[in-house]
């Protein structure tokens, strides 16, 4: 959480990051909690939380959007309607917790991109070694002799792989739309056929 609102305050004003994280706690989302500290869980093959795309979406909305949101939110008192597993306010679509629904749904190009900044961010706490520096100073430890610093490494090289990982992850949507889609395709068959 302490990274989501740095890049936040990197991008807006401290109010602004306050307001859009307290909106997303009254529509009823948190961030995991340990120890008097807020985190997000990213899966081992890149995904991020659902609660954490959530975020970055009322982050990201344009003042207009945000003020329909709150205004919504509060007249509803703080229970907007749901139907289905969705909750539906002004044109904008947030799954309810219990509701699984696709990750991909909540990705387009100004979260991926959020995504890709808090990766760096995350990274970056790691100093000027590589992974594949990491991976060779682990290579070079003993289990025996170095027990904990072999365990710190391993720990450091699964997390720097989780964030390659989410990297990709978030690469991938606006990836997919900009050069894979059906109509360029079909208008790249008909110019050769045409």
């Amino acid at each position: 959480m302490e990274l989501v609102l740095q890049w936040c305050s990197s991008a807006f004003s401290d109010r602004h990051s306050r307001a859009r994280v307290s909106l997303w706690r009254r529509l009823g989302y948190s961030a995991c909690g340990s120890q008097d500290s807020e985190y997000f869980e990213i899966s081992f093959d890149g995904e991020p939380q659902i609660e954490l795309l959530i975020l970055l979406h009322i982050m990201l909305l344009l003042d207009d959007a945000y003020q329909k949101l709150d205004l919504s939110v509060s007249v509803a008192g703080n229970c907007p309607e749901s139907n289905g597993g969705t909750t539906h306010l002004n044109g904008n679509i947030f799954p309810n917790e219990a509701f699984n629904m696709s990750k991909k749904s909540l990705l387009p190009k100004r979260v991926c991109d959020a995504l890709l900044s808090l990766a760096d961010m995350r990274e970056s706490l790691y100093g000027l070694n590589s992974l594949e520096d990491d991976i060779e100073a682990l290579e070079r430890c003993s289990l025996a002799r170095e027990r904990k610093l072999y365990h710190s490494l391993v720990l450091r090289i699964n997390e720097r792989k989780i964030l390659q990982k989410l990297r990709n992850y978030a690469s991938q949507p606006f990836e997919i739309n900009e050069h894979s889609s059906p109509r360029k395709k079909l208008k790249r068959t008909t110019k050769k056929t045409g």
